[in-house]
C-alpha cells in the first residue's frame, strides 16, 4: 500500500503538469510553523514510511482557473497517497494546511501515525474530525481512527497537542513526540512543496511491503544498497513541476549503472530522459531530478516506447483489407427521429420479461428487490438493494454513454447520510450503479443497482412499506453525424456542443479493420456507430467496451487511456456515421415495496430446471437428523425395501453401471461405471428426501479407497500414493493426479449432487484414479463410506427474518447478515464450543417448511458463516445445534467387474 501512494503522488504531479502559477501560489500559500514542525516529524528517524502533502498550495491553486482545471485531474490522486477519500475533501483542505501518514518504529515493531497541522484552533480541528466521523475518542487522550472504505476501528494511537497541530502516535512514543514538537524544526516546508514520501529501507521491506515488492528488492539487493528514499514533489515560481528522488546508502553506484543500462536499451525512452531527467551522484547519494512538464510534453514518445499508445497502422496490414461485406439496405436500421415514450416501450422485444413490481409497459419497467443486509463493522444498519430494469428496443442498447438510463430515488423513509462504508459520501444517502446487458439480437435490457441505508436501529422488516420512484430516460430524439474516416487511420475527431469524440485505427488483417472510438468531456450517449465504403455502402461492423481502465488507476497510466469502444469492420471504410440520444425524456413511475422481504417467489433458475422437483407432500422434514431418527426412518425395513427397489429399477436402465456390494443396509448406494464415457467413476447415490435432510445439517459423507485393482494386474493401496520421483520438473508422484497423489480419501457434501434420474441423484467421483491408470479398466475396487450423526439436537425457538432478531443458543449468537429472494447468511459469534453440525430451519408463510441447502460454510477465529439458499422467502427460522455425542455409520463395499491379472506390478505391502 505503502508503495502504491508514492507512485499516487508521483503521476499526480505528472497529470498536474504545466501552469501552476508559481508566482501567486509563492505568495498565498507560505507554510507555517506547524507546517515545519510536521514535516520534521514526518521525516525523522522513528519513521519507516510516511507520506506529507501541502493542503494549504492545493486550496490556493484553486482559487486560479488554470489551477484549478489542472488540480481537478491530479488532486484525487494526491487525496487518495494522503488517506483522504473524495467525500472528506472539503473538511481536510478548509481545517488544515497539511497531513502526513505513515508508520514509526517502535520496540515492539513498527505501528501507524497521523498528524495534521490546522489553518486555525487545534482543538477545532479535532472537534471537526470528530464531527466527520474520522476518528472517536476512546479513553484520555487516545483516539481511534475509521477506516472511509470499511469503518474497520484502527488500534488506539495517543494524541500529542502541539501549536496548532495533532500529533497522533503510538502510545509508548507519545513522551518522545511531545519533547520534539517543543523544539526548533529541522526541516522546513518550502511554499511551493506539493508533497513529500520518506521510506527507511530495512524496516519498510521487513514490515511493510507486500511480497512482490520485497521479491524485487531481495533480487536487486536494495537493502544492503539503500538506506533510505525520499520523493519530493514540488511547483517553482515560473510554473514548473518537479519531481526529486533521493537515495541514500552505501550502494549507490550500481543502482546508477543499473538505470543507465535500462534507459539507454530502448532509444525512444532514452530520448525521454534526456530531455526530462537529470541525475546527480554523490558520495553515498543519488538524486533523480525530473522535470514533470518536460516529460508531459514527451508523453506521446514515452506512451510509444512503453507501448500505452497506439503506433500508426503499417501499409502492409491496411493492403490486407481487401474483402468487405456490406450490408443490404434492409439490415440498416433506420432511428425513429422522434419517439415517444408511450412507443418506446411497444418497440421492445415481446418475450422480454421482468421479475419483480411491473410499473409501466405492460411489466417492461419494474422495480425488484435484491437483498437486506448487515455490515460487521456498522452494526444496527440495514442495507436495502433494489434492481430497477427496463426492456430496450432493438438498437438502442447504449454503447456508449455517461448519463445513466435509469435512475432510482428513495422518498420514504428518507435514506441516511453515512461518514464510511460503501454509501459513504453519496448524494442522498444512494448509491445508483447501471449495466447493460443484450440477450440477443432483439432482447436487450437496462438495469439500475439501487444500494441505500436507513438510521441505526431501523428494522426494515417492520416499516410500514418503502416509498420511491423509477425515472427512465427516454431517446426520445436522436441525431445522426458523419465523419471521414480512411486510410491510414489515423485519429480523427468529432467535435461536439460538449465534448467531442475521437476515433483511430489499431488494427487490420483478414478479420477486417479495428479501432477505437473514445469520449471526451460531456458527450452524449452514442447508440451506433457504422463504417461506409467509398460507395456509401455499410459494411458489417460490431462494436464492444473497451477494457482501457488505468492499472491499479495510477494517474500517469490514466493519462494514455479512456474509457471507450473497440468497432471492428469488415472492410476499407472511408466515413463513419455516428448515431447519438439528441434528446431524452424522463418517464417517471413511483413505487411502493411492503414489508416483510423477499415479497415474492423468486423465479426459477435456469441451472435448477434439470434438477427433478419435490413431490407433493414430499417436502423437507421440520424434524432435525438425529441417530434416532435416522435408524428409525432411513433404516426401518420399508425405507430400505424402498431403497432396494430404486436401486433394481436404476441397474435395469444403466446397464454400464455395477452397484456396490454393501453387506450392512444403507440408505445410500455406491456404484461403479464399469465401461463406458464414465468408465471408472463411482457414483455416490441416494434419493433426493435422503439428500435434503443431509444438506441441511451440512452433514458431510467420508469416502475412504483402500484398494484397488486394475485390469493390467496392477494393485494399489493407500501407501503407494505417497511414492515419488525426482524429475527434471521437481518432485512428483508415481500414483499421482495432477500435482498431487490421487485422492483416496474425500468428503462429500450432499449439496455437490451433479447427477439426477428422477427421484435419485448422486456425486461421481473419479480423483482416484492415477494419470497413469486413466486408460486402464477398474478389475476390483474396495472401500467404504461413514457418516457421523448427533444423539440429540437442540432447536431454538422460532424467531422472524430479520437482521435485528438474533438467536442466543449453546453459548453463540446466531444473526442474519444478508436476506436475498433465493437465500440468507447467518453470522455465529461467541464462546460456544460445539459448532460443528449446526442447521437452521426455515419456515414460509403460515409455518410451512422451506426447502433450504447449505451452500458454503467459512470459519472465522470467532465464528462462522452459514450461507443458504432457499427456494421460497423465508418468515421465520430457528437454529438447531448438535448435543450428547456423534455416532459413526461405516458401510464398507466392493466392486469386482472381472478378475485381475497377476503382475509383478502389484504392491509389496
Amino acid at each position: 500500500m505503502s508503495l502504491k501512494k508514492i507512485l499516487l503522488a508521483l503521476g499526480a504531479a505528472f497529470v498536474l503538469g504545466l501552469g501552476l502559477l508559481g508566482l501567486f501560489l509563492y505568495r498565498s500559500a507560505t507554510p507555517s510553523g506547524a507546517d515545519h514542525r510536521l514535516l520534521t516529524l514526518a521525516s525523522g528517524d522513528r519513521v519507516a514510511f510516511s507520506v506529507a502533502l501541502n493542503l494549504r498550495l492545493l486550496q490556493s491553486a484553486r482559487t486560479t482557473a488554470e489551477g484549478k482545471d489542472r488540480l481537478d485531474k491530479a488532486e484525487k490522486y494526491l487525496l487518495k497517497a494522503g488517506n483522504i477519500p473524495a467525500w472528506q475533501r472539503e473538511l481536510f483542505l478548509e481545517t488544515f494546511s497539511s497531513i502526513a501518514s505513515g508508520h514509526m518504529k517502535t520496540d515492539a515493531g513498527v505501528e501507524p501515525f497521523r498528524v495534521f497541522a490546522s489553518q486555525g484552533s487545534a482543538d477545532q480541528a479535532l472537534q471537526a474530525l470528530e464531527a466527520q466521523k474520522v476518528l472517536e475518542a476512546t479513553a484520555g487522550e487516545d483516539y481511534v481512527f475509521i477506516d472511509p472504505e470499511t469503518c474497520e476501528r484502527e488500534e488506539p494511537l495517543r494524541l500529542v497537542r502541539g501549536d496548532r497541530l495533532l500529533a497522533f502516535v503510538p502510545a509508548a512514543l507519545a513522551a518522545e513526540v511531545s519533547a520534539r514538537l517543543t523544539q526548533a524544526p529541522s526541516l522546513e516546508m518550502e511554499t511551493l512543496l506539493i508533497g513529500r514520501a520518506d521510506i527507511r529501507v530495512q524496516p519498510y521491506l521487513e514490515d511493510l511491503a507486500p511480497g512482490l515488492v520485497q521479491m524485487m528488492a531481495e533480487q536487486l539487493n536494495l537493502a544492503q544498497q539503500a538506506r533510505s528514499l525520499a520523493l519530493s514533489l514540488r511547483a517553482d515560481k515560473n510554473g514548473g513541476v518537479w519531481a526529486e528522488l533521493d537515495v541514500a546508502g552505501d550502494g549507490t553506484k550500481p543502482l546508477q549503472a543499473l538505470w543507465e543500462e535500462k534507459t539507454a536499451a530502448e532509444p525512444s525512452l532514452k530520448a525521454v530522459v534526456e530531455k526530462a531527467v537529470t541525475l546527480q551522484p554523490g558520495e553515498g547519494s543519488l538524486r533523480f531530478t525530473i522535470d514533470v512538464n518536460a516529460l508531459q510534453q514527451q508523453a506521446e514518445e514515452l506512451g510509444q516506447s512503453l507501448a500505452l499508445t497506439q503506433k500508426p497502422l503499417k501499409e502492409e496490414d491496411l493492403n490486407a483489407l481487401t474483402e468487405e461485406e456490406v450490408l443490404d439496405p434492409q439490415e440498416v436500421f433506420a432511428y425513429d427521429q422522434a419517439l415517444t415514450p408511450e412507443a418506446f416501450f411497444s418497440l421492445s422485444n415481446e418475450e422480454c420479461k421482468l421479475s419483480g413490481l411491473p410499473l409501466a409497459g405492460d411489466g417492461k419497467l419494474g422495480i425488484a428487490f435484491e437483498s437486506l443486509s448487515a455490515r460487521l463493522n456498522q452494526p444496527g444498519v440495514d442495507f436495502v438493494s433494489l434492481l430497477a430494469q427496463s426492456c430496450l428496443p432493438p438498437h438502442y442498447l447504449p454503447l456508449l454513454s455517461q448519463r445513466p438510463m435509469l435512475e432510482v430515488s428513495i422518498r420514504n423513509p428518507e435514506p441516511d447520510r453515512h461518514f464510511c462504508g460503501p454509501l459513504a459520501g453519496e448524494t442522498a444517502g444512494l448509491s445508483s450503479k447501471q449495466s447493460l446487458s443484450k440477450s440477443w439480437e432483439d432482447n436487450s435490457t437496462v438495469r439500475g443497482h439501487a444500494s441505500f441505508a436507513f438510521k441505526p436501529g431501523v428494522d426494515t422488516q417492520k416499516l410500514a412499506a418503502i416509498e420511491g420512484s423509477v425515472t427512465l430516460n427516454v431517446p426520445t430524439r436522436v441525431k445522426t453525424l458523419k465523419l471521414d474516416f480512411r486510410p491510414p487511420y489515423a485519429r480523427a475527431r468529432l467535435a461536439l456542443p460538449e465534448g467531442a469524440l475521437s476515433v483511430e485505427g489499431t488494427g487490420s488483417g483478414e478479420q477486417g479493420l479495428t479501432f477505437t472510438v473514445n469520449g471526451e468531456g460531456t458527450y452524449p450517449t452514442i447508440l451506433a456507430v457504422r463504417a461506409l465504403n467509398q460507395d456509401g455502402k455499410y459494411l458489417k461492423t460490431q462494436a464492444w467496451p473497451s477494457d482501457s481502465g488505468s492499472f491499479f488507476e495510477l494517474p500517469i497510466l490514466s493519462w494514455f487511456t479512456s474509457e471507450g469502444l473497440m468497432v471492428r469492420t469488415q472492410g476499407r471504410p472511408v466515413q463513419l456515421e455516428v448515431v447519438l440520444v439528441d434528446a431524452s425524456t424522463p418517464l417517471t413511475h413511483p413505487f411502493t415495496f411492503k414489508p416483510p422481504f423477499p415479497a415474492s417467489t423468486p423465479p426459477k433458475r435456469q441451472d435448477e430446471e434439470d434438477a427433478p422437483e419435490d413431490k407433493a407432500g414430499e417436502g423437507p422434514s421440520q424434524v432435525a437428523l438425529t441417530q434416532d431418527v435416522y435408524e428409525k426412518t432411513y433404516l426401518a425395513p420399508g425405507a430400505l425395501a424402498q431403497t432396494q427397489e430404486w436401486v433394481a429399477s436404476y441397474l435395469e436402465r444403466e446397464e454400464e453401471v455395477l452397484n456396490s456390494r454393501i453387506p450392512v443396509a444403507s440408505p445410500i448406494q455406491i456404484f461403479l461405471w464399469k465401461e463406458g464415457m464414465f468408465q471408472g467413476n463411482l457414483g455416490i447415490m441416494r434419493l433426493r428426501d435422503v439428500m435434503q435432510d443431509f444438506k441441511r445439517m451440512g452433514t458431510k459423507l467420508t469416502l475412504e479407497i483402500q484398494e484397488v485393482d486394475f485390469a493390467d494386474g496392477t494393485r494399489l493401496r493407500p501407501a503407494d500414493l505417497e511414492l515419488s520421483e525426482e524429475t527434471k520438473w521437481g518432485k512428483r508422484y508415481v500414483w499421482g493426479s495432477g500435482l498431487g497423489p490421487a485422492a483416496w480419501r474425500k468428503d462429500i457434501s450432499f449439496d455437490s449432487a451433479n447427477v439426477y434420474n428422477n427421484d435419485v441423484t448422486g456425486t461421481f467421483f473419479d480423483d482416484y484414479i492415477p494419470d497413469r491408470m486413466e486408460e486402464v479398466p477398474v478389475a476390483r475396487l474396495k472401500g467404504q463410506f461413514s457418516l457421523s450423526l448427533p444423539k440429540t439436537v437442540a432447536v431454538s425457538p422460532d424467531a422472524p427474518v430479520s437482521l435485528h432478531a438474533p438467536i442466543e443458543m449453546g453459548g453463540i449468537r446466531f444473526r442474519i447478515l444478508s436476506i436475498e429472494p433465493e437465500g440468507l447468511s447467518i453470522l455465529g459469534e461467541g464462546e460456544g464450543k460445539e459448532t460443528q453440525g449446526i442447521s437452521t430451519v426455515f419456515s414460509a408463510e403460515g409455518g410451512g417448511a422451506v426447502t433450504a441447502s447449505l451452500k458454503e460454510r467459512k470459519d472465522f477465529t470467532d465464528g462462522f458463516r452459514l450461507d443458504f439458499e432457499t427456494e421460497e422467502p423465508v418468515r421465520s427460522w430457528r437454529v438447531s445445534q448438535p448435543q450428547g455425542g456423534y455416532k459413526t455409520y461405516t458401510y464398507p463395499f466392493e466392486f469386482v467387474t472381472q478378475e485381475p491379472k497377476r503382475s509383478s506390478r502389484r504392491t509389496k505391502n
